[in-house]
């Protein structure tokens, strides 16, 4: 039995994830902010998210959107945060992975998650905007 229920057997604890950062109030100058992991509302394009996108390489990470950069966290940074899970997303590429735990409901614990997973990123690595 595991000591911390919500730890995943497939994620080595110093495994890297990334998090495309598509708008600029995703970074603070070097630091990554709490906008980076706001579940987005639904819109006339894409149901609303409930859990936060991750993948195992910044390429993936960002994929075809308009990123200004992108995040690195450790899976057991993530893992430590109380409620958290890291899962395989539904996918065919096995590089894909989701943050999952944030209750959709709860405006106090998403802003308080949201700031959780800042706390823990890296600095924030810019990448130049793709030609069109």
């Amino acid at each position: 039995m595991l000591e911390h229920p919500q730890q995943r057997l497939f994620l080595a604890p110093e495994t890297k994830l990334y998090r495309a950062l598509t708008s600029g109030k995703c970074v603070d100058g070097e630091h990554v902010t709490d906008k980076a992991f706001r579940l987005r509302p639904a819109s006339d394009q894409f149901p609303a998210e409930t859990t936060i996108s991750v993948a195992l390489n910044p390429e993936k990470a960002m994929g075809d959107l308009d990123c200004k950069g992108y995040a690195e966290m450790l899976a057991g940074d993530v893992e430590l945060i109380g409620g958290l899970t890291i899962q395989l997303k539904e996918s065919d590429d096995p590089d894909f992975y989701e943050i999952a735990g944030i209750p959709l409901n709860d405006t106090t614990a998403q802003n308080d998650y949201a700031f959780a997973l800042a706390k823990i990123c890296g600095k924030a690595v810019r990448v130049k905007k793709r030609n069109q």
